[in-house]
């Protein structure tokens, strides 16, 4: 570490250094007394670049926070938009402080200018992240929905690594997050919208699992996009009724988070807020690309549709009566052999866990369930005493 004045170790973070190239561009941060020696995105097309001040406040988030994890001040060479540097000193980085003490347990200080960062002439419209999940899918139809006169009107996507896609379990050679980008780029060709697909190394500047900063992480390539558009809606993961402060999901705390890193050149805004799981199903059913690109697996580039997260969202679409409708994407014979014990699973686990709470009031709201709950709920003991005896005979187990 640098040593500032023999009394705090403090980062570095050089000015950003923009590289094009002939289709795509990278951009670097170089950094002097971390962990590591910089901070870089690689973009595949240009958004419109001027000016590398552009896009200098997709540095800021990993910066302070990487500082901030380490015990360190934060000293950036360029000048930060006025509106983030003030949110972070007097909001985001004390509630990160109480939120998650084991990722940041001292607070830092961050030695900054600040500039106010006009809207690019260019920008327009907005962009969304493209992740093929059925919460990017549901925004990807709500901003679809709007006129096309409408200032939020969707006008670009985007695709990002931000430490979220690790390698194929299979050991096959690509990575996850390059299978995942075939589909998503082939739904973005559908739906007519220029596609951005970023890679950077953040999740190395980010403390902790992916789950617990992912508005923060995904925020800090969002602001790439600045030149092209003048909003960012960031697909949420929960209904507005539900926001609380969670150290172990960001996507609750969204609500507050979201406002605190608008700047005046890019707003951020939370994607169908008013919509559960089972208000974005039903949304979905509608938009033709849904059914051939929903994509939710939590560890395939295609749905194994054998593990939970598969299982939820295949269950959310059959309960509001369109999951036929969705062939192509889900193996629905699998689903018609798993779905009683899962329900059972479902209604067993309700009462301890916000996303099946949801499954299971809609199934009662909607007569899913006839009078046949207490059957799926022997179903679902049934299975786990079959899974538990499969691992003893070391026989495969579904990934659950």
């Amino acid at each position: 570490m640098i040593a500032c004045n023999s009394v705090r170790p403090f980062i570095k973070i050089h000015p950003p250094v923009l590289e094009r190239r002939r289709d795509s561009f990278s951009v670097q941060c170089r950094v002097d007394g971390a962990h590591a020696d910089c901070i870089w995105f690689e973009v595949d097309r240009d958004p419109g670049i001027l000016k590398v001040e552009q896009i200098a406040d997709a540095f800021v988030l990993p910066a302070v926070l990487g500082a901030m994890a380490r015990g360190c001040d934060a000293h950036l060479d360029f000048a930060v938009s006025e509106s983030l540097l003030l949110s972070l000193r007097t909001a985001l980085l004390p509630l990160l402080l109480r939120l998650h003490p084991d990722l940041f347990p001292h607070a830092t200080e961050i030695r900054a200018e600040g500039a106010i960062r006009l809207p690019s002439p260019t920008a327009h419209g907005s962009a969304t992240g493209l992740s093929c999940g059925l919460d990017s899918l549901a925004t990807i139809a709500d901003l679809l929905n709007l006129p096309a006169s409408h200032s939020m009107r969707l006008a670009a996507a985007a695709f990002f690594d931000a430490g979220n896609h690790d390698p194929l379990h299979t050991g096959e050679a690509p990575s996850l997050f390059t299978a995942r980008a075939v589909n998503v780029g082939a739904c973005a060709a559908e739906i007519k919208v220029p596609l951005f697909v970023v890679r950077s190394n953040v999740d190395a500047w980010f403390p902790g699992v992916f789950a617990r900063l992912h508005t923060l992480r995904n925020a800090s390539a969002a602001f790439l996009l600045a030149p092209s558009v003048r909003h960012f809606v960031y697909a949420n993961g929960v209904p507005v009724w539900a926001t609380r402060l969670s150290s172990a999901d960001s996507a609750y705390a969204d609500s507050v988070l979201l406002p605190l890193l608008s700047t005046e050149a890019l707003t951020f805004h939370s994607g169908t807020p008013a919509l559960d799981s089972i208000g974005k199903a039903r949304l979905i059913g509608d938009l033709p690309a849904a059914r051939r690109h929903l994509n939710v697996c939590l560890y395939e580039a295609h749905n194994c549709s054998r593990c939970e997260k598969c299982l939820r969202r295949m269950l959310a679409l059959d309960v509001v009566g369109v999951l036929q409708q969705f062939g192509d994407v889900f193996d629905l014979g699998r689903f018609a052999r798993a779905r009683s014990w899962y329900i059972g699973y479902v209604l067993t686990y309700a009462p301890r866990k916000e996303p099946l709470r949801e499954l299971a009031s809609a199934m009662q709201a909607t007569g899913y369930l006839g009078q046949w709950g207490f059957v799926h709920r022997a179903r679902w003991w049934l299975e786990r005493v079959r899974g538990v005896v499969r691992r003893r005979l070391r026989l495969p187990v579904d990934k659950f």
